[in-house]
């Protein structure tokens, strides 16, 4: 008995610790956007997206040369609204 009192405490531990990290969304959840964005109603258009990043090339290069991991995409995030975009 005195052997499992510490694998019980250990194992509520790591279960409390999964609990956690699963809701501080640490670890993903499957079912869930790998990134929150704001409502698919409220997103601007693809095309919308495309012009305002085709008239503001600066400030592309500027946040890209933050570091060499950093990049910007433009993302489709909505499968109920295909023509709304991310960046």
């Amino acid at each position: 008995m005195k052997r499992a009192l510490p694998i019980i405490a250990g194992l509520g531990a790591a279960a409390v610790l999964a609990v956690g990290l699963l809701a501080g969304g640490v670890i993903p959840v499957p079912g869930q956007d790998a990134a929150p964005h704001p409502p698919c109603a409220d997103l601007p258009s693809l095309t919308e997206v495309d012009d305002a990043l085709a008239q503001n090339p600066g400030l592309v290069e500027e946040i890209e040369g933050v570091g060499p991991s950093v990049s910007v995409e433009v993302g489709e995030p909505c499968d109920d609204r295909p023509s709304a975009a991310l960046i």
